[in-house]
């Protein structure tokens, strides 16, 4: 906690007598021992020297570069798994059975009568017994 406490104090470069005096205030009132603030200012300076020092400065930069290879391989794992969750989640719209073309007759217009008889008659997952009770509703 305190190097952190040291670190903000250090990070615009320089540290004066009397940001070293409010850190000893701080770490007293957090509990920490107050002498150790000469110490962890001593680290810090020398841990961002290093830091700074190990830089190397005549590398040239590189350019950045896309793999094709790796961009092929995440293109057939993405349509691999495309056609998954197609075969999955494709729904499959129900046959409708062709109606009869309308007509009318003596009794009135029976089309809407037919195409309802038609489509309670073959609904999907019903019986023969399941059909003739649908068909005596009608």
């Amino acid at each position: 906690m305190g190097k952190v406490i040291v670190s903000v104090a250090c990070s615009d470069g320089t540290i004066a007598p009397a940001e070293i005096k409010q850190l000893e205030k701080i770490y007293s009132s957090l509990g920490l021992d107050p002498s150790s603030v000469s110490s962890n200012i001593h680290q810090h300076s020398a841990t961002e020297h290093d830091l700074v020092s190990s830089v190397p400065t005549d590398q040239p930069a590189a350019g950045f570069t896309l793999d094709a290879n790796v961009l092929a391989r995440h293109e057939s794992a993405t349509d691999d798994v495309r056609k998954l969750l197609n075969t999955i989640f494709t729904e499959e719209e129900p046959e409708e059975p062709e109606s009869a073309p309308a007509s009318s007759t003596e009794a009135g217009d029976l089309t809407p009568h037919i195409a309802s008889f038609i489509a309670v008659c073959w609904r999907k997952n019903s019986g023969p017994e399941k059909r003739r009770q649908n068909c005596a509703e009608i």
